[in-house]
């Protein structure tokens, strides 16, 4: 029985983490640029009982081995990194990546002692004033809604001045026209070990910006383009979500009866004995 109650606790703490992904995917599925994420489980430690007397061996229709295990663990949440929908907004500073890779911005820390790079999907940028001016033009930053600025390949703000503004495909900043000295890149998001989820949907990098790999780069094959006026969407699904919502309920609602009657034969067993 208490083999059993241990069963049913491990398979609780890991449905109710299932459950909880599940819950923020489907909270997350109209924010732009949010990858979905899936629960997996695996066996705790497993064992086999090879004691049973040989005497029913003729009449056994199970092997002479018993192998029996002791619940359920999240092995990982992976995150899928699929391409999420287009939504077109006709908004110069949205910006959509189509194909593999990520923005890079720099945030602020310390007071604006420090920096942190990090990765994001959501091109929903503003633009805001930089604080600087080039032939009597105020310039101007592209932002996150956090304030995140977007850099460029050497880690410097990308600044415009105000007018049309044009973002080719493969990353050139124009301006009424005129092509500017910078040009927004799109990193390769390969190594998990190289950066860290964060809030507002962004990803910490923990290596300087000169070990970062480009898409589009090395002779490579042009795997992903930068689409001006429109938004990647979340591409979390709201069936598949659904459905995991579902199995994942009925699992937790069965394992929390296996230990409620596994409580109760305890119990009925603690007035026998003391009878």
């Amino acid at each position: 029985m208490l083999q059993s109650m241990h069963i049913s606790t491990s398979a609780l703490k890991s449905v109710q983490y299932a459950l909880d992904t599940t819950g923020n995917n489907l909270a997350n599925i109209d924010t732009v640029g949010y990858k979905g994420k899936d629960a997996t489980f695996s066996d705790l430690l497993t064992d086999t009982l090879n004691k049973q007397p040989d005497k029913d061996k003729a009449e056994r229709t199970t092997p002479k081995g018993f192998t029996y295990g002791n619940g359920v663990r999240i092995s990982a949440s992976k995150t899928d990194y699929s391409q999420g929908a287009a939504k077109v907004t006709e908004v110069p500073t949205d910006l959509m990546l189509e194909g593999p890779g990520a923005f890079l911005v720099s945030r602020s820390t310390n007071g604006g002692q420090g920096e942190e790079l990090r990765f994001i999907r959501n091109g929903n940028f503003k633009l805001t004033p930089s604080g600087s001016s080039q032939a009597g033009q105020e310039l101007m930053n592209l932002t996150t809604a956090t304030g995140d600025l977007l850099v460029d390949e050497r880690g410097i703000a990308i600044e415009v001045p105000p007018g049309d503004l044009k973002i080719l495909p493969d990353g050139t900043v124009n301006v009424n026209g005129q092509a500017t000295t910078y040009k927004i890149p799109v990193y390769k998001m390969t190594d998990p070990s190289q950066f860290t989820q964060m809030g507002d949907n962004e990803y910490l990098v923990r290596v300087p910006i000169d070990e970062l790999r480009l898409v589009n780069q090395d002779g490579e094959p042009t795997l992903t383009s930068i689409r001006q006026g429109a938004l990647e969407m979340s591409n979390v699904s709201m069936d598949k979500e659904m459905s995991n919502l579902i199995i994942a309920q009925r699992a937790y609602q069965l394992n929390a009866r296996a230990l409620s009657i596994g409580d109760q034969m305890m119990s009925i067993t603690n007035m026998l004995r003391n009878r």
